[in-house]
């Protein structure tokens, strides 16, 4: 698990300055906004609850090209 190997990596006294991204397949785009809505308020969710910097407000679709 990423937050696991995180945890492992970085030292505790950096866990709340140490950022952690949010980035979604292309295909994500493919899907009604009201999924992705609900998707991303998931893993928004739950990647607060981890001790790391995250931005609930930003994240990005990666693309394929």
């Amino acid at each position: 698990m990423p937050r696991q190997y995180a945890k492992q990596s970085v030292p505790e006294s950096q866990w709340a300055y140490t950022p952690m991204y949010l980035y979604a397949t292309a295909g994500m785009r493919l899907l009604p906004i009201d999924t992705q809505n609900q998707i991303l308020d998931s893993c928004r969710s739950t990647m607060k609850s981890y001790p790391f910097l995250f931005r609930s407000k930003v994240y990005h679709s990666i693309r394929c090209d």
